[in-house]
């Protein structure tokens, strides 16, 4: 799905509130959150790849900021036509997950952080990803 600038490799399923799933890393893909398939009955899932990583295409490695990732996101929840959604990450995810929060409060009902060390938010993604 084209997000912004990126190609963004995006699966929504399910029905009911909207839950958008933010997976760790970086370099991973959703592929580690597949479990939570199983909420499909009770919620619409959305699954996505964060810019620069698994199946999602079109951005260089030094467009991976906090300000960009978070962006992707709330550009993502604009795309799919929801007025807030709920949001959960893990680990990489999860500070994902916690930015955008603090970023975009009103998109957010709640956020579910799954796994997660603290960060600066004075550092870059990239110099946290290779600090880790």
């Amino acid at each position: 799905m084209k997000i912004r600038d990126v190609s963004l490799f995006v699966e929504v399923i399910g029905h009911g509130y909207p839950l958008v799933l933010m997976h760790g890393g970086p370099s991973l893909d959703h592929f580690t959150l597949l479990p939570f398939r199983q909420l499909a009955d009770r919620f619409t899932l959305i699954f996505y790849d964060h810019q620069c990583n698994g199946r999602s295409a079109g951005a260089p490695l030094s467009s991976m900021t906090w300000q960009n990732l978070t962006a992707d996101a709330e550009a993502l929840r604009h795309e799919l036509g929801f007025e807030q959604w709920a949001v959960l990450g893990h680990s990489f995810g999860g500070m994902v997950a916690l930015e955008y929060a603090l970023r975009y409060p009103a998109s957010v009902t709640v956020a579910a952080l799954a796994g997660v060390s603290g960060h600066s938010r004075d550092r870059s993604v990239r110099s946290t990803s290779a600090s880790t």
